[in-house]
């Protein structure tokens, strides 16, 4: 719920409207030789201002549902409209990074362990500075620490 109203769990008008506008800037050069490497492009740095929006929210359990929607319309963008085999894996690694959030905190010890799982799209440092944005990190940073360390110990 937001405001004591229930919202409908799909992409938010922001993440609609973005696609419209990137789907409106990317075909503009339809016949061009240079279209794919300007795809491309665009669609790399658009991941990178997705991420660097991430890490600058904070994000509860609950708000994750909405913004996995979000990933997931812009992954179906990226895929199934530009069609850049290049940058599919970047948005297909957002996505899996959005599954952080869901993560009850219960669960903070699998929350470690999904931190150690990223390899490829993010490293681990990245992985643990985007979990850092949870709401309710102050309360599981404890296992995941110990998790991602091992619990090692200093002698």
């Amino acid at each position: 719920m937001l405001g004591g109203e229930l919202r409908e769990i799909k992409a938010s008008v922001c993440a609609r409207r973005i696609v419209e506008l990137l789907s409106n800037h990317c075909f503009l050069l339809t016949g061009a030789t240079e279209i794919d490497v300007f795809q491309q492009e665009v669609g790399e740095r658009f991941f990178h201002e997705v991420v660097k929006n991430i890490k600058k929210n904070i994000i509860s359990t609950e708000g994750a549902i909405y913004l996995i929607c979000d990933l997931n319309y812009y992954y179906d963008f990226i895929a199934n409209k530009l069609k850049q085999k290049q940058i599919i894996p970047l948005f297909a690694g957002l996505k899996a990074v959005g599954q952080i959030f869901l993560v009850s905190g219960k669960d903070s010890k699998e929350l470690g362990r999904m931190i150690c799982e990223f390899q490829g799209i993010f490293t681990q440092e990245e992985i643990y500075e985007l979990v850092q944005r949870r709401a309710d990190w102050s309360r599981v940073r404890k296992d995941v620490e110990r998790v991602m360390y091992s619990d090692c110990l200093i002698m």
